[in-house]
């Protein structure tokens, strides 16, 4: 594969919205994707997916796994929200903003506050969040940039390229 083909898949699974048990963008990216490519594609009831690939005599089975996810926000009713993955508990502080992918689109929030003890906050903003929304740390997304690439869930997404 050519970079600038990596580096459009890249832009392309790292720019899909993703949060522990909200998995399904990446996963539907991958199958698909995996499938225009002729390979075998299967899922399990667990929802992970997996890929077969074989030329030539059968050998023993290569192994490649990759999380579809990065840590984000799971919402808990319309101004609350908790903390899935391994982000200190110190990051929640109140002004930093929060990206939510609702059935609406893409809602930018703010945490008013912490909640005590917990990895769960108070948000402020104009949106009603409903239980099945998730988000992230309103952070970059995806940029190439002199020879790197830089985004938010490049450490747990990349592996699926």
């Amino acid at each position: 594969m050519k970079t600038k083909e990596l580096l459009r898949l890249a832009e392309r699974v790292l720019s899909l919205p993703t949060s522990p048990y909200h998995e399904h963008a990446v996963r539907a990216f991958v199958e698909e994707h995996c499938r225009s490519l002729g390979l075998r594609v299967g899922r399990d009831a667990a929802g992970n997916v997996f890929v077969r690939y074989q030329r030539g005599p059968r050998r023993k089975p290569l192994v490649v796994v990759a999380h579809m996810d990065h840590p984000g926000f799971e919402a808990l009713g319309p101004n609350r929200a908790r903390f899935l993955g391994g982000v200190p508990k110190e990051v929640f502080q109140r002004g930093v903003r929060v990206r939510f992918h609702t059935s609406d689109g893409i809602v930018h929030m703010r945490i008013r506050c912490r909640l005590a003890g917990e990895k769960r906050v108070d948000l402020t903003g104009t949106a009603n969040l409903q239980r099945v929304d998730f988000g992230s740390l309103d952070l970059l997304m995806f940029r190439f940039c002199s020879g790197q690439i830089r985004a938010t869930g490049i450490d747990d997404l990349l592996g699926v390229v």
